[in-house]
């Protein structure tokens, strides 16, 4: 199964009641990001479609192309990472 699911979440604590969204996301470095594969190498072309969620969580080297499509490439600024591509499309 692949790409983003939302799925709502009710929380009943005593008269409270509140909603959250909760999403499904790959994280870069892991191989299950890229189909059990290890995670994308220098020179090579990455293509994250079909409404997938990466969590940017790594430095790369320099990839050839990284193609969004239909799909979330997220990053957090407070980690130390860089995505070193010649093309993000």
């Amino acid at each position: 199964m692949s790409g983003t699911f939302l799925a709502n979440v009710i929380i009943n604590a005593d008269n409270a009641v509140d909603s959250v969204i909760f999403q499904y996301i790959d994280l870069w470095s892991s191989p299950w990001a890229w189909g059990g594969d290890t995670p994308p190498e220098a020179d090579t072309i990455v293509s994250i479609q079909d409404g997938k969620t990466v969590y940017f969580d790594t430095i790369t080297l320099i990839l050839n192309a990284v193609i969004i499509d239909n799909s979330s490439l997220i990053f957090d600024d407070n980690q130390g990472v860089s995505l070193n591509a010649e093309y993000v499309l």
